[in-house]
């Protein structure tokens, strides 16, 4: 397989692992944890961002944020707090209920990870890891 081939083949697998990821959720019932939530939780609670920084972190339009915090506010999982120097600015701040949601929400991830990657020899998540940072770091060029 030439190179071409197999970096289309790579594109394929990330594609499909993605996926694959996103649709064999750990979580059962009627409100399951979405990874969307979980990471834009985590978000907040790391930095307390604006709608448009969110925006700019899920590489999505801002109108598209709305729905996604409405609904986690709605759930109790954030709050907005308008800035004291720019009016038009407001911040999001994660809850207690939030942080509950986020530490759950990773801690079934982490475990259902840690189950997938089982499977990987220590010097193959070494090599994964490696790669994995390799790639983000040719992104961030």
């Amino acid at each position: 397989m030439n190179t071409a081939k197999k970096i289309e083949y790579l594109l394929s697998l990330m594609w499909n692992t993605g996926r694959l990821i996103k649709e064999v959720s750990p979580c059962e019932g009627p409100d399951p944890m979405s990874m969307l939530q979980i990471e834009t939780l985590r978000l907040i609670k790391e930095e307390k961002p604006t709608m448009k920084r969110i925006s700019e972190y899920l590489r999505v339009k801002a109108p598209s944020v709305t729905p996604l915090i409405n609904g986690m506010g709605k759930k109790g999982y954030v709050t907005k707090k308008q800035s004291t120097d720019d009016k038009r600015i407001t911040h999001l701040i994660i809850t207690k209920d939030g942080e509950k949601f986020l530490a759950d929400g990773m801690q079934t991830m982490l475990l259902h990870m840690k189950k997938i990657l089982s499977t990987l020899t220590e010097e193959q998540i070494t090599n994964f890891i490696a790669i994995m940072e390799q790639i983000q770091n040719a992104y961030k060029k």
